[in-house]
């Protein structure tokens, strides 16, 4: 006995085109899909009861047999797999491959791996529009870094997606640990379990999470980020860059070197960061009501929240006149002239943001590639750009010219993170005082 089906199918017109539909039994709730193969059906002859046309020409004839060949797959995939609705029908559709077993034809249903699931993230994302968010990086790049890392760890990412499980969360938290060495674990492990997250919302998957990524992730210790000291950047301000190249290398080098030695002292100077600092404009440069010269902006960190975190910094007498060098030589209006900030780039587009972040990318190596020349003179091993940040809040912190939260608002963060990373809050104890020292 044949299974009462949860779905109902029929074919209709629409606009002039023909399109198949499928509507939950006992809702409102339907899917069409245009009918492919049928340009400019002769709708006069439709038969709205039969579902075909009703005349004897050759097109007609080829129409209603490309129509009972679309309508079919659809209808073998319902009758053997019962979806409860007409979003599951569509979505074991595409998963369908036809065998034939002698005269007749079965339905395989290709499961969804992760990878096919993560990826259809991406492609929802990249094609929508109107209510996107404004802009893809929230969550299509980090999406976008987490797929790059599955399909380098290789295995998880063959998973079929109803299969993921907690032993899944466990081995790609090793994965990062001990291949990637903890780099971003925190935020990998959080966008692997948002995808889990996502798949049992949509009834994909009805496995728990009981790993605790939080509690196994590397702990930052402060010590070992090391800043710069005083001497070290006062010597990296004034080194002579020329000694750096050889005589067969352009000018224009030095004078990249000298731009990105100036973005750097920049980052120190305002405690920023480089994603921000590369994004500045003229237009972030503001006067206050007291007339001190501010950069105001928001941090990309916090871009797309509810309530966007702006950040204002009044700017030290070395960073007006970085400004004030590479004035009017972008003209974009950026005060870093780099060949990045010369394009019109749409952040609301998936693909210019795409190309926007791997030009991104390739500045930063530039950056640091130069930084690494120049540990040798000032003999400090592995210098990168998140230092000169961090040597401005480990300066700020020890000089104390300003509050904590002061120090924490100008830099786009927290007071707790100071606390975390910079701020002694114990004390080293030596050992027993004698009273009558006191």
């Amino acid at each position: 006995m044949t299974q009462k089906t949860n779905v109902n199918i029929r074919v209709a017109p629409l606009n002039g085109k023909l399109y198949l539909f499928v509507q939950t039994k006992g809702t409102s709730t339907q899917r069409k899909r245009l009918i492919p193969g049928i340009e400019e059906p002769d709708l006069q002859h439709w038969d709205a009861k039969g579902q075909c046309f009703k005349v004897a020409t050759e097109k007609a004839i080829s129409d209603n047999s490309t129509i009972r060949t679309f309508r079919n797959g659809f209808e073998l995939v319902n009758e053997q797999f019962l979806p409860e609705t007409c979003d599951e029908l569509l979505r074991l559709y595409n998963n369908a491959v036809l065998v034939k077993n002698e005269s007749t034809f079965t339905v395989k249903i290709k499961k969804t791996t992760l990878g096919d699931f993560i990826n259809k993230m991406i492609e929802e994302q990249r094609s929508c529009t109107g209510h996107f968010i404004k802009k893809p990086s929230s969550t299509y790049q980090q999406y976008l870094n987490l797929l790059r890392k599955l399909e380098n760890e290789g295995r998880i990412i063959e998973t079929p997606i109803d299969e993921i499980e907690n032993a899944h969360c466990i081995q790609f938290s090793d994965y990062i640990l001990h291949q990637l060495n903890g780099t971003n674990y925190k935020n990998l492990m959080k966008w692997f379990v948002a995808v889990h997250n996502k798949a049992v919302e949509q009834g994909r998957n009805r496995n728990q999470f009981t790993f605790k990524a939080s509690a196994n992730a590397p702990k930052k210790d402060a010590s070992r980020i090391r800043s710069l000291s005083k001497e070290q950047l006062t010597k990296f301000e004034e080194f002579d860059l020329s000694q750096l190249v050889n005589g067969s290398t352009p000018k224009k080098t030095v004078r990249q070197y000298d731009l990105y030695r100036d973005f750097a002292l920049f980052l120190y100077e305002m405690k920023l960061r480089p994603i921000d600092t590369v994004k500045l404009a003229y237009d972030n440069i503001l006067v206050d009501d007291q007339g001190t010269v501010i950069i105001e902006y928001v941090p990309e960190k916090k871009k797309n929240y509810k309530a966007e975190e702006v950040v204002q910094s009044p700017m030290t007498t070395k960073a007006k006149a970085i400004v004030r060098k590479y004035k009017g030589q972008s003209s974009k209006g950026y005060i870093f002239p780099f060949a990045l900030n010369e394009y019109d780039w749409d952040y609301t587009n998936p693909e210019s943001y795409k190309r926007h972040y791997s030009k991104w990318n390739r500045l930063m190596e530039q950056i640091n590639t130069f930084l690494h020349k120049m540990e040798k003179p000032l003999k400090f091993k592995g210098l990168t750009l998140y230092m000169f940040r961090h040597t401005a809040f480990t300066v700020a912190c020890k000089e104390m010219k300003e509050s904590y939260f002061e120090i924490a608002s100008h830099g786009g963060t927290s007071v707790k993170m100071l606390e975390d990373h910079y701020v002694a809050t114990g004390y080293n104890v030596k050992g027993k005082i004698n009273i009558g020292e006191l």
